[in-house]
């Protein structure tokens, strides 16, 4: 795996680290802990037993198992992207009823010998025979309809068995390698960490001498991530300005000046000696004076809050989930109790409980802080950072809607500081509400017809398929979206980038509309990734659906009017006056095709 690892580092212009696990009792409880995972390749052969315990009923073993791999794919289909490989003796556990069976794009009917590896070999572009006549060949799991992109088959023709298949599983994306490549002979073949890396590259890798120009420019700006630029736009507030280091710089020259050689001058030319006992006083109450005016000039006197907020909703899962992140600036040293409260943005119909977004067991809501990520000062890899003066506070990070809250208590801030804060949640919907009917015919256009599932108004919206988008407009609650009504189609990647585009091309990496920055990192691949925007997007990595676009997935985005979570300060939430928040929402709608009458997702039949 190191060589796979330097592989993809070299892709992604920066150290990618692999860790092992060499159990499933080592593997996390909950979906959470996969937080800071980019992609898990997850190998069946020799956890057989382990995957069949999983499967089984009864003891406390087998359940913790069961948490073990539902942790797993819970993660998946909250965002996560799964990788994995079928042993013979493990594709029970992909069959139905099994407890991976969710993952599998297809139906596995039954376990046979590979056939043929020149497929494989033609999307390795390898050179040598993978598999000659006198070897053990691999064994493959055959899929006889699966759902999804079959990226690799056996072998040409019309009976060809597929090999590699990827498709969208809730927000999340699976990689099913339909056979064993830890089978020797692909064990040992001088060509398997191309093909992991392959597998596993999420973006378009970037030459040596490019990422070094985009290393030096992030520096400049003090982060490299898109969550950086998001985590720099909310923390522009309006009425705070910092006043320029020149001026700074000019204010204490002058201080020096007066209570230097113009004092001097002064005690010589009057010859009153007293003067220089009052000179130095009075030029620190004068130049404190000063400064506190400024201060009043350029700092608001009262709270204020920015807000960025994405709410998704998967009609083929019926999963919700939301995301928030929030900016606090106080005008006095406090210390505050800051806590988020969901509301529903769901029409009664769409949701289990009318007064919060329903929960599943493993998801709820979660408050953190949230920091800056790199190494710029301030950044959390920076080492320049130190604790909080006055003391600790309390984290209550876990709550569920309509329940409890999660809450930071008795956070110190600073007069004229910031805070800035995070908050996750998840669970289910009654994906029905959305009465999605998409196909997509032989020439690859989209028809048909949803509901909007949302008690409140979207602005703005727009549909985005394929490499198309196409715009809606405005969209009141329970609103009817009809491809046949609407206008006209543009390309997705031309629209996306002109959206944020800088007046010189490309991604403005400094612009400050939260908005436009979320925005792109929900769409990062789509937009044209590291190429396009000069920063990579790990953190917010998780929220980027452009697989789904591949995946015949129909995405429409649009501004909601009203907030999904409110930040609350001492259990109270600021003036709407004192908030600046934007929230964004996607419907992720699962698209047929005009030959799968009756199923909502492109189905591909093996030929007899």
């Amino acid at each position: 795996m190191d060589a796979v690892s330097r592989l993809l580092s070299r892709g992604a212009g920066e150290e990618i680290a692999v860790a092992f696990v060499p159990s499933f009792a080592d593997l996390p409880a909950h979906w959470l802990a996969y937080d800071a995972v980019d992609q898990v390749l997850l190998l069946t052969r020799g956890v057989e037993e382990e995957l069949a315990a999983a499967g089984a009923a009864g003891n406390a073993d087998s359940a913790a198992r069961r948490a073990r791999v539902a942790a797993l794919t819970q993660w998946v289909r909250l965002g996560g992207r799964l990788t994995v490989s079928v042993s013979g003796d493990a594709a029970a556990a992909f069959t139905p009823g099994g407890p991976l069976a969710d993952l599998v794009p297809g139906d596995v009917s039954r376990v046979t010998a590979m056939r043929a590896t020149t497929g494989l070999e033609t999307w390795m572009d390898a050179g040598p025979v993978l598999i000659a006549e006198r070897d053990e060949r691999p064994t493959v799991a055959v899929l006889e309809t699966f759902e999804g992109e079959a990226l690799v088959y056996e072998e040409a023709g019309v009976d060809a068995r597929p090999l590699v298949v990827r498709k969208a599983y809730g927000f999340g994306e699976v990689v099913f390698v339909a056979f064993d490549i830890q089978t020797p002979v692909i064990r040992d073949w001088p060509g398997l960490p191309r093909m992991l890396a392959r597998l596993l590259q999420t973006s378009e890798p970037i030459p040596a001498d490019e990422y070094r120009r985009r290393a030096a420019r992030s520096a400049q700006r003090g982060y490299f991530d898109v969550a950086g630029q998001l985590w720099a736009a909310l923390d522009v507030f309006p009425g705070v300005r910092q006043a320029p280091f020149s001026m700074v710089v000019l204010a204490l020259l002058a201080f020096v000046a007066v209570v230097g050689p113009a004092e001097y001058w002064l005690v010589r030319r009057l010859g009153v000696a007293w003067l220089s006992w009052t000179v130095f006083p009075v030029a620190c109450v004068g130049f404190a004076a000063l400064f506190l005016q400024v201060t009043r000039m350029t700092k608001a006197d009262r709270p204020l809050l920015n807000q960025a907020t994405v709410i998704d909703l998967d009609v083929a899962t019926g999963t919700v989930r939301g995301g928030s992140w929030a900016h606090l600036y106080y005008p006095r040293s406090a210390r505050l109790d800051v806590s988020v409260e969901t509301s529903d943005l769901l029409a009664s119909a769409g949701s289990s409980t009318p007064a919060a977004p329903p929960v599943e067991t493993g998801t709820g809501l979660w408050l953190c802080w949230d920091g800056l990520g790199g190494p710029a000062f301030g950044g959390m890899e920076s080492g320049s950072w130190r604790a909080s003066p006055g003391g600790g506070y309390e984290i209550q990070p876990h709550g569920s809607p309509g329940k409890s809250e999660p809450a930071l208590r008795r956070v110190p801030m600073m007069a004229h500081g910031t805070k800035a804060v995070r908050a996750d949640w998840a669970g289910r919907w009654n994906a029905a509400a959305a009465q999605a009917d998409f196909t997509v015919d032989r020439a690859g256009k989209l028809q048909g017809r949803a509901v909007s599932p949302l008690a409140v108004p979207l602005r703005d919206a727009s549909l985005f398929f394929d490499r198309w988008v196409y715009p809606v407009g405005d969209l009141p609650p329970g609103g009817s979206i009809r491809i046949d009504g609407l206008s006209h189609r543009t390309g997705a990647q031309t629209w996306l980038q002109d959206s944020g585009a800088s007046p010189g091309g490309g991604w403005n990496a400094e612009k400050t509309d939260a908005a436009a920055v979320l925005q792109l990192a929900m769409f990062f691949r789509a937009a044209g990734g590291i190429r396009f925007a000069q920063l990579v997007n790990r953190r917010l990595g998780r929220y980027d659906v452009s697989h789904a676009l591949e995946n015949s997935r129909a995405v429409l985005v649009g501004k909601a009017v009203a907030g999904a979570a409110d930040v609350r300060v001492g259990g109270q939430p600021l003036p709407a006056a004192d908030v600046s928040s934007v929230t964004l929402v996607r419907i992720v709608f699962p698209v047929g095709t005009t030959e799968g009458v009756g199923s909502l997702f492109p189905v591909h039949r093996r030929p007899d």
